[in-house]
């Protein structure tokens, strides 16, 4: 292969994978919108009084990247008027799906960096040996709380305390409140924290930030950031109250007193997961109002909750996937076009089966039989592209397969014609993959 030939299949390659993946992507954008008008009915009124079910339900978002491939897009009226023009769209004009991709790195760029310039300024605070203060003192706390292996970094800034980093959890904590706070109540917000890494919301938050990245066009999705993390916050609440046998006031009054404490010179800073970050009234007349309704839980319902709703998601996983065209769908057809391949002439039937042979990568062909074929059909062409075998990667997308250029003036009988297919191709071979 020569290099020339190398870099146009290269070329070739990448056009293709983003406009198929800008297909796939396209369509869960329009799938999303419709679940998360779902995702909100639920909340607000099927599980209006169940936290834990209300934070899992935005699980279901999950399933939307893998959506684009249904088979219900192609064989139903609504899957052909709503989502099928996409596709057209996305084909003909090819620099849509470059548009969509530079989209998808300037979010995932404008995203990280935020990330990035987080884990910068929590670099450089100062770090609080767990047996230096006394409010690390307690081993068995931090071994309940999740904290033990957990680094614990002071802030001068008025900041709410937060927790960051997936792999090695970092606590930060205000210098004003590890001074001024009773040990008692610092631990309670400690504990919140803890929670947080306990039960998994910072992998969570990362994978809702994925999702705003390969459907950010969804400006909906973008908007319901702060409903999710509120959701997090809430289910956090609750497992604290519960565990630190906190009453619904006493957590309501050092929240309140907190948020009071940060009032002034609060800055401004991403947080991942925080006790008494940043919000308006409306916000924290919600939240205290959740509190203030909270009612013990038995352990085992809440179990329970989760392991059924992590069941139920891989089903539905597994049933999206089984409703969906497969990675490539290998055919077995044989087709006559003309010279440029955009125009069917012959469709596959047994009669052209019958006339040519096929072996070993070579085509033999009956000539007075598929001559009377084309006379059937009228057919006037001098030079005609006969393709056989192959593969698509979705119905009218994508695939390859092997083809003969046959002209009917040299042809002779049974003449054995070299295939120049393209399943060696390096662009096919690694659409496959795909």
């Amino acid at each position: 292969m020569s290099l020339e030939k190398f870099l146009l299949d290269c070329i070739g390659f990448c056009d293709f994978a983003f406009t198929y993946y800008v297909i796939l992507l396209g369509r869960a954008v329009i799938i999303s919108l419709c679940m998360l008008a779902v995702i909100c009915v639920f909340r607000r009124v099927v599980f209006a009084n169940g936290v834990f079910l209300r934070g899992a339900v935005w699980g279901g978002l999950l399933l939307a990247p893998f959506m684009g491939k249904m088979k219900w897009i192609y064989e139903t009226h609504i899957g052909v008027r709503l989502l099928y023009p996409w596709q057209e769209i996305c084909i003909i004009h090819r620099w849509i799906p470059c548009i969509y991709v530079m989209g998808m790195i300037c979010t995932a760029i404008w995203i990280f960096r935020r990330r990035e310039n987080l884990r910068r300024e929590v670099k450089k605070l100062r770090t609080v040996a767990q047996d230096g203060e006394q409010t690390f003192t307690n081993a068995d706390f931090l071994q309940q709380t999740g904290l033990a292996k957990t680094q614990f970094v002071v802030s001068d800034c008025a900041v709410s305390p937060f927790t960051t980093g997936l792999f090695k959890p970092v606590v930060v904590v205000p210098e004003m409140m590890l001074s001024g706070l009773p040990e008692e109540e610092l631990k309670v917000i400690l504990m919140h924290e803890g929670t947080h890494i306990r039960l998994g919301h910072l992998w969570c938050f990362l994978m809702w930030d994925i999702l705003r990245i390969l459907l950010w066009p969804n400006f909906f999705l973008h908007l319901s950031t702060r409903t999710f993390r509120s959701d997090m916050e809430d289910i956090c609440d609750c497992v604290t109250m519960q565990k630190s046998s906190q009453s619904p006031l006493a957590y309501g009054s050092l929240l309140l007193k907190s948020i009071q404490m940060l009032k002034d010179g609060q800055d401004k800073i991403e947080l991942s997961a925080a006790f008494a970050a940043e919000q308006g009234y409306g916000s924290i007349r919600r939240r205290m109002k959740q509190i203030a309704d909270f009612k013990p839980y038995s352990r085992l319902t809440a179990g329970v909750t989760a392991c059924g709703s992590g069941l139920l998601l891989l089903l539905l996983f597994v049933f999206v996937l089984d409703i969906s065209y497969p990675r490539y769908t290998d055919f077995d057809e044989m087709t006559v076009y003309n010279v440029t391949g955009h125009v069917r002439l012959v469709e596959d039937c047994s009669a052209l089966r019958e006339v040519i042979r096929i072996e070993n990568g070579e085509v033999c062909i009956d000539r007075k039989g598929f001559e009377r074929i084309l006379a059937d059909q009228d057919i006037e062409e001098e030079i005609v592209l006969l393709y056989f075998g192959g593969f698509s990667k979705l119905p009218g997308v994508g695939g390859g397969g092997d083809a003969v250029l046959i002209d009917r003036a040299e042809v002779s009988d049974e003449q054995a014609i070299q295939c120049i297919g393209g399943k060696i191709d390096l662009k096919v071979w690694l659409s496959r993959l795909l």
